[in-house]
């Protein structure tokens, strides 16, 4: 219902997280989003980093895959999209690392191969986007990407390829955590 609701006020982009285990679930939300939204949907996350063009194929509702983390590239993509995807639009796009657009009948691949890879910490994090019903169970903050393992069997992005923020950056983030609980 709140789904339903904030897609009846509008939105401008809705972007969905996918792993390979919730596959026809993320398929059916797209197309429950699709029924109700012409907002252009971007699907991210595990999957489509590690297999896109199959994500591409088989996640008819998308109008957008995109490769790799979002912390960076998914601002960008939304103020881009944030007017309508426009043929204007289409070089800077176009030069977003791992995306790949259905632009109405064509399949433009930006840079597919290109997958960004931001410093952990460089990416900002905004607390003030956390209201009380955010805050009442207390903090989860992940301050790493990748693991450490390198598993012959692990389909995980980032495998053997751990990257973490920096002790001090950790410690900034949970004083601007404490920040916010005091407002």
């Amino acid at each position: 219902d709140e789904l339903d609701r904030a897609l009846d006020e509008g939105v401008d982009m809705v972007a969905v997280t996918l792993l390979e285990a919730c596959f026809e679930a993320t398929r059916r939300l797209t197309r429950h989003v699709r029924e109700r939204s012409r907002a252009p949907i971007a699907v991210g996350g595990a999957m489509p980093t590690l297999a896109p063009l199959h994500v591409a194929a088989h996640m008819d509702c998308a109008d957008l895959i995109v490769r790799g983390p979002g912390e960076t590239l998914l601002p960008r993509l939304a103020r881009l999209v944030h007017d309508g995807i426009v043929e204007a639009q289409m070089g800077e796009i176009l030069e977003l690392p791992g995306v790949i657009w259905f632009a109405g009948d064509e399949l433009l691949a930006c840079r597919p191969g290109n997958v960004a890879d931001p410093d952990p910490d460089l990416t900002p994090m905004d607390f003030s986007l956390l209201g009380p019903e955010h805050i009442s169970g207390g903090l989860s903050l992940e301050t790493s990407r990748g693991c450490t393992n390198p598993c012959l069997f692990c389909t995980t992005p980032g495998r053997d390829a751990h990257r973490g923020r920096s002790a001090s950056v950790v410690a900034e983030h949970i004083a601007a955590y404490e920040r916010r609980i005091d407002e």
